[in-house]
């Protein structure tokens, strides 16, 4: 899971790249402490459940943690 700093909490920031896909929307930020915030969202089209919706959001944000630990 990201750490709360890499987090994007408020998704209302001016400066936020997005990225969309059928499936997903990944929203990322910077701020002024040199860290990225990133937001992960992931369409009702995969699956109605949340549970299977937030773990799939888990596992993208493990390997977004992953990639930028490296």
């Amino acid at each position: 899971m990201l750490k709360k700093i890499n987090r994007l909490s408020n998704p209302k920031i001016k400066s936020i790249k997005s990225f969309a896909t059928k499936y997903f929307i990944l929203k990322i930020a910077n701020n002024n402490l040199g860290k990225v915030k990133i937001a992960i969202i992931v369409s009702k089209k995969i699956d109605k459940k949340a549970v299977i919706r937030n773990k799939i959001k888990r596992m993208l944000s493990d390997m977004v943690y992953d990639f930028a630990e490296s």
